[in-house]
């Protein structure tokens, strides 16, 4: 397909009957992954459009059609795609699902953004992500800090407490610590930063 004349692509609600699942789609969702989309599309709707043939064949967006059916959806957004051959079609579906999955996570800020919504009151499972995977990322909130015993007659007025690691870990820990703190009488917590 020569893209230098193709038309431009239009959002078309269309009924949900009208559209095929791809017999050649190789893509298998799991019921799981079905009910994560379904969850998403829930809060936010339906906003990734099915992309469809000429003959109302999906090209993109078999799971979307599942997810939208589980939960009661009559319609969705739709693209219709025109002008590729059949075996265009083919490419493109099987390129679509492929490519995404080449990509990685920046894991610093996917931990960063993690702390950030947790701590916001988002539930990360409902965002896809498995409990063991969230658990590699960031500690429990749950989980007490460890804090070692000292022998409260060496304690002078001002003492440090040194926090090291990932900056976004360094910043819920201090908030953490500053939390707990507060709960002591007589007690204040100063934070800043100290070089080296």
């Amino acid at each position: 397909m020569d893209t230098t004349d193709a038309p431009s692509l239009a959002v078309v609600v269309r009924k949900l009957v009208e559209l095929k699942p791809h017999p050649r789609n190789a893509r298998r969702h799991s019921d799981t992954q079905i009910g994560q989309l379904a969850g998403i599309m829930r809060r936010f709707g339906w906003t990734n459009p099915a992309l469809v043939d000429e003959d109302d064949y999906i090209i993109a967006g078999h799971a979307r059609l599942r997810a939208a059916q589980s939960i009661g959806l009559t319609e969705g957004p739709t693209i219709r795609i025109t002008g590729l051959s059949e075996r265009e079609k083919r490419e493109l579906m099987l390129a679509d699902n492929r490519i995404q999955m080449n990509a990685a996570w920046d894991v610093d800020l996917l931990r960063a953004e993690l702390i950030s919504l947790r701590s916001d009151g988002a539930d990360l499972v409902g965002l896809g992500f498995a409990d063991a995977e969230i658990d590699k990322l960031i500690p429990p909130l749950e989980r007490d800090p460890e804090v070692e015993e000292i022998d409260f007659t060496t304690v002078q007025d001002r003492f440090w407490i040194s926090v090291r690691g990932p900056l976004a870990q360094q910043a819920e820990a201090l908030q953490r610590l500053k939390t707990l703190m507060a709960e002591v009488p007589g007690v204040s917590v100063e934070m800043g930063t100290i070089d080296g």
